[in-house]
């Protein structure tokens, strides 16, 4: 606050009045008048003009430091000589005392004199010391308004260290927060479609429910393992425990391997009563134990085994009695200690060995050994041109009357001479000889 004190301004009486500020056309310049001075007026007199253009650059600088402060200030009244009226184009005044105070956050630094220009200037500046607290009054600068401002917001916003899935450390408050509002806003979109798809699926379910439990039906009451007041997954469940419960069950029955004593016991009796053991013929059947009971049951089957390898004989026989009847005594070439089979390689191989010794063809199978023997060893033929009276082949010898040696044909048999006159019969007692035909 400035307060002017005193009166000695010839001509003006500053007390309690307002001040305005005015441009003087004459003298190119701004200056402080009372309210009530009049445009273009009188023109004082060059005596006052030093003392009204120090008071005006007074005013001036205090005016220009507090002009937002208040439209103008006035001083106590302690008494005044004098009267007059500034113009607007010259005018004239003469200051014998001017006291400026301090008010709040107000510095008024030391009046400089300038005596050629005959004025005295104040330098009025406000203080900006305040701080800005609960209750203080004072003046603050806009840069401790801004450092204020800027470290609350920081203090309470925070700092990004990273980038977020929607703002980034590069951005602006203002750029992350819309950022964020579009977010949120999509995000508010999606949750009012996702509500209304939740609410047409829960309709859509509702409705199959009610038509899946028309075709279900109720329970009138519970059964073994469902209730009727459970629900369908409830009862589901339920059954399929029991089923598992039940398949266990039956695996273990299949394979025997839950089988208890009891039932061990009840499939012994059970198996001893289904297995009956007859005999016949030549067997006898025994048995051990009970059908009654869980224990074993044996059943011992006999067959007697003294046949006899003889023609009729049905009875079965024992090794010893085939083996003594394939084993006979020692012969030439059977020998009771070799087997069968060994024996009968024996005989084939000397068989072998005698048909290969008197010439005979044993690979021929066509005919018999006898008549191969009877080619070679002819007695008594029936007639001479017949097949057996040529004593064919080496070493063939034909005996009989009608004996002949080599071929047979009327070509080719010798010329015999002809027969002898009868002789006188022959005594009973005499054998008439036979001839005989030995092949060359």
């Amino acid at each position: 606050m400035l307060t002017v004190e005193g009166t000695a301004v010839k001509g003006v009486v500053f007390m309690n009045r307002i001040f305005k500020v005015i441009f003087n056309r004459n003298r190119q310049l701004v200056q402080v008048v009372p309210e009530y001075a009049k445009n273009r007026g009188k023109e004082v007199s060059e005596s006052r003009k030093g003392g009204v253009r120090g008071l005006a650059k007074v005013l001036l600088t205090f005016l220009a430091t507090l002009m937002i402060a208040s439209p103008g200030y006035a001083a106590d009244e302690t008494g005044s000589t004098g009267s007059g009226s500034i113009g607007t184009s010259t005018a004239t005044a003469t200051v014998s005392q001017v006291v400026i105070q301090a008010g709040n956050s107000i510095t008024v630094g030391e009046p400089v004199t300038d005596t050629e220009k005959n004025t005295i200037t104040y330098t009025i500046s406000a203080n900006g010391d305040g701080t800005i607290t609960d209750g203080n009054t004072g003046l603050v600068t806009g840069g401790k308004v801004y450092t204020a401002i800027n470290n609350g917001i920081q203090t309470t916003i925070g700092s990004l260290s990273t980038n977020g899935n929607y703002i980034r450390t590069g951005n602006s408050v203002s750029g992350n927060l819309v950022a964020l509002d579009t977010q949120v806003k999509n995000n508010a979109d999606n949750i009012t479609k996702n509500a209304n798809d939740i609410s047409t699926e829960t309709t859509a379910r509702e409705t199959a429910d009610n038509s899946l439990s028309n075709k279900i039906g109720t329970l009138d009451a519970n059964g073994n393992y469902i209730q009727k007041d459970a629900s369908v997954s409830a009862n589901l469940s339920s059954l399929d425990t029991q089923v598992k419960s039940n398949t266990t069950d039956i695996t273990g029955l299949k394979d025997l391997s839950n089988i208890t004593s009891a039932g061990e016991t009840g499939i012994r009796k059970q198996a001893k009563k289904a297995v009956q053991v007859t005999a016949t013929g030549n067997a006898t059947v025994t048995t051990n134990g009970s059908k009654d009971d869980g224990n074993t049951l044996t059943y011992t089957i006999i067959v007697a085994h003294n046949g006899e390898i003889k023609a009729g004989d049905t009875n079965l026989v024992s090794g010893g009695t085939l083996y003594t009847e394939l084993r006979p005594s020692n012969g030439i070439y059977v020998n009771s200690v070799n087997t069968t089979a060994a024996n009968l390689l024996a005989l084939d191989t000397n068989l072998k060995n005698v048909i290969d010794a008197i010439g005979l063809d044993a690979d021929d199978t066509t005919k018999s050994y006898t008549s191969k023997l009877n080619k070679y060893f002819k007695v008594n033929p029936t007639g001479t041109a017949v097949t057996d009276a040529a004593a064919n082949g080496t070493n063939a010898v034909a005996i009989g009357p009608s004996a002949q040696a080599g071929d047979t044909s009327p070509l080719m048999r010798p010329h015999r001479p002809p027969p002898l006159p009868a002789a006188p019969a022959a005594r009973p007692s005499v054998t008439t000889p036979r001839p005989m035909a030995i092949s060359p």
